[in-house]
């Protein structure tokens, strides 16, 4: 009688012990880490840099946000930094009551460039100094 009592305690011990480990493999919800958007994460960028063409006249948040995926998608469709920043092309970063120099523009771009298509980081960095004005 003290085997099947010993082999039942056993057996009730381990079931219990599966049952408590199948509890803490859950994962820790405050330990996981929140993604952050690329519109949020170039925000934060363009928050943390000195743009000198934006101190009596920035662009809204909404405004600077449009840029960024239009620059990758005519990097992607093989387009120069000297075309994307075109007066013709419409991707120069102003608006009606905001303006952007140049040297500030090209450091804009590689802001914008490096969170939404990093792989066109050195590309845009290179044509951007290889012009003289970054």
């Amino acid at each position: 009688m003290r085997r099947t009592t010993a082999a039942a305690l056993l057996a009730a011990g381990l079931a219990l012990a599966g049952c408590s480990a199948s509890t803490t493999a859950t994962p820790d919800k405050a330990t996981s880490t929140p993604t952050v958007s690329k519109q949020d994460q170039f925000l934060a960028a363009i928050h943390g840099a000195t743009i000198q063409s934006w101190a009596t006249a920035a662009p809204t948040d909404d405004e600077i946000a449009a840029y960024p995926q239009q620059w990758c998608d005519q990097l992607a469709a093989g387009h120069s930094l000297n075309d994307i920043l075109a007066v013709r092309s419409g991707l120069y970063p102003s608006g009606d009551n905001w303006g952007t120099q140049i040297s500030d523009t090209y450091q804009v771009v590689i802001l914008g460039v490096t969170t939404y298509c990093p792989q066109y980081r050195a590309q845009v960095v290179q044509e951007a100094q290889a012009s003289g004005n970054y």
